[in-house]
């Protein structure tokens, strides 16, 4: 369960977002004061879920397909690979806590698997979860991009119109 939060915007602030969106083009169709409401997702902080690393996909498929053949095996590597190529962003641990967490929750997978294959289902929804955490850091990647191009673009438009 994830915890939500809503953030209330001004009336001021919805017309400087009306702004933008005019010079970007892509209109809203919304008065200034309309109040809008957006809703965040946050990963709660004291989650486990939370200390997974954001490994690149290809690398998180891979240790998925790992912790479905080996369970735990997976979780322990992707647990070193925050000191290589994984991303800790949004996390209030350090490298070395996020470490420890991954590297405890693999060797747990590991002692329960024998317990009804538990350690082996939380093993799979283990490397699952390192997918989903690479393509939503992805994603977000991919959106944050396309808006600076889209800005970029506006602001070239509007140069030469001030020069002009």
């Amino acid at each position: 369960m994830s915890n939500l939060s809503y953030q209330h915007f001004s009336e001021e602030d919805m017309a400087k977002q009306h702004e933008v969106d005019e010079n970007v083009q892509v209109a809203t169709n919304k008065t200034p004061r309309q109040v809008q409401v957006q809703v965040v997702n946050r990963r709660s902080e004291n989650s486990l879920r939370n200390a997974i690393p954001i490994l690149p996909t290809a690398i998180a498929v891979l240790l998925c397909i790992v912790n479905f053949f080996l369970p735990g095996i997976g979780t322990i590597l992707a647990a070193f690979s925050v000191f290589c190529c994984a991303d800790i962003e949004g996390a209030d641990r350090s490298r070395c806590s996020t470490f420890g967490i991954n590297f405890g929750v693999g060797c747990a997978q590991i002692i329960t698997t024998p317990l009804l294959l538990l350690g082996w289902v939380w093993s799979i929804m283990w490397g699952v979860a390192f997918i989903a955490v690479a393509r939503e850091s992805s994603r977000r990647l991919t959106t944050t991009s396309s808006t600076q191009q889209r800005h970029a673009d506006v602001i070239q438009q509007q140069i030469p119109q001030a020069v002009a």
